[in-house]
């Protein structure tokens, strides 16, 4: 089975920011590496069912070091440009940047 249907997915990495309320990891390092391998997982099951996923990131190296530190499977990255102006502290900083991903989406 093949489609030209394509599935996107955000991981947007900001440092000093909170990720999410909730994951229980220590670290913020720690909940990004849950998040990469949440995507390779994702990415296999579509792949099986013939689509196309792709991870829209601000870090494709963090996430390629991830991938090859827990030796997964490659998924497909596209690093596009975040120019969302979200206040630092802000609940779920990350998630604000989904309207770049609309921007980004509407000029293909």
């Amino acid at each position: 089975m093949s489609s030209n249907t394509k599935f996107y997915g955000l991981l947007h990495i900001a440092e000093n920011e909170s990720s999410s309320v909730q994951l229980h990891s220590q670290t913020l390092a720690a909940q990004f590496e849950i998040y990469v391998k949440n995507a390779v997982t994702l990415s296999a099951s579509l792949k099986a069912c013939g689509f196309q996923f792709i991870l829209l990131t601000n870090a494709a190296s963090k996430i390629v070091a991830i991938i090859k530190h827990y030796d997964l499977d490659p998924i497909q990255l596209s690093e596009i440009d975040f120019t969302r102006d979200v206040p630092s502290g802000i609940r779920f900083y990350s998630a604000h940047f989904k309207l770049d991903v609309f921007r980004f989406l509407a000029s293909k």
